[in-house]
């Protein structure tokens, strides 16, 4: 795949630091500028996971990724407006700035001007990083376009892009919300015992066939989470006891646990009634 953060890194205006940075020392003002100058765009894996899969299905995903770039085109295009504005304002500033007698006025005229030319620069920067954005949606797009992955799963041999255009949107509508409430309901037992009052609500408003679809996929899905959970428990367990050291990435403990794995005496903590009477503090 395209080195995208290369490409745009090399495309993008630089910003330079117009406070005052006298106090600040040299280490400081590179982090300050390294902050005003790094693509803070969203990432490329925070949209394949979070934002995509989050709808579950193919079809949600597809529509997801095309709703999201939408909103960046939309973004881009204001910000072109809002920097072209600026740009008009300078004109207007500078050539009041160049009639009129009034000294003050024409202070004010240039504080506005360097102002605007500020702005301009931030909103450029901001414009890279949404032009970014938009460039990544594209390309996961294009995963979804492009080969296998770009067909329906019934045969037909339509792409996604053709289900934009028919009115067989409704029956990955329907998948979609069967998936995603079965998934909610799903995650309430496992957690909770039992359905929330809200995603059974929502189960309920769908036709009854699809209720009892849902419940049907909440009721498994959460025996198979909660099957895979315990047999992760229990290897957890074996490699404890045989004093196998578990992965935890980067997680650290809570200071009382981590105590008393290093072998200190762990402080008890004591409460009382007005401790936990949360709401009168």
């Amino acid at each position: 795949m395209t080195d995208r953060l290369s490409q745009y890194s090399d495309f993008a205006k630089w910003l330079e630091i117009d406070t005052d940075t006298s106090m600040l020392s040299s280490a400081e003002k590179t982090l300050l500028k390294t902050c005003l100058n790094k693509d803070w765009s969203v990432p490329r894996y925070k949209m394949r996971w979070f934002q995509g899969q989050a709808q579950i299905t193919k079809w949600g995903v597809f529509r997801q990724f095309m709703i999201e770039m939408r909103g960046k085109e939309e973004s881009i295009e204001k910000l072109d407006y809002e920097i072209a504005k600026a740009e008009a304002d300078i004109e207007i500033h500078q050539y009041y700035a160049a009639h009129t007698p009034n000294p003050g006025e024409r202070k004010k005229a240039q504080v506005e001007i360097d102002f605007l030319k500020r702005q301009i620069a931030r909103s450029t920067r901001m414009k890279d990083d949404a032009m970014l954005d938009r460039q990544y949606y594209l390309d996961l797009l294009g995963e979804m376009t492009t080969g296998p992955d770009s067909l329906v799963p019934d045969g037909s041999g339509r792409t996604w892009m053709d289900i934009l255009y028919s009115d067989d949107q409704d029956q990955f509508e329907r998948q979609l919300w069967t998936n995603r409430l079965g998934k909610q309901a799903a995650l309430d037992i496992l957690f909770y015992g039992r359905i929330g009052v809200g995603n059974m609500d929502a189960i309920l408003q769908m036709p009854q066939e699809q209720q009892a679809e849902t419940l049907v996929l909440a009721t498994d899905y959460a025996l198979q989470l909660q099957d895979y959970q315990q047999k992760l428990q229990l290897e957890s367990a074996e490699k404890k006891a045989a004093g196998i050291p578990a992965d935890l990435k980067e997680l650290q403990f809570p200071q009382v646990v981590q105590k008393s794995l290093d072998g200190q005496p762990v402080p008890k903590i004591s409460t009382s009634g007005d401790d936990l009477d949360v709401y009168n503090h």
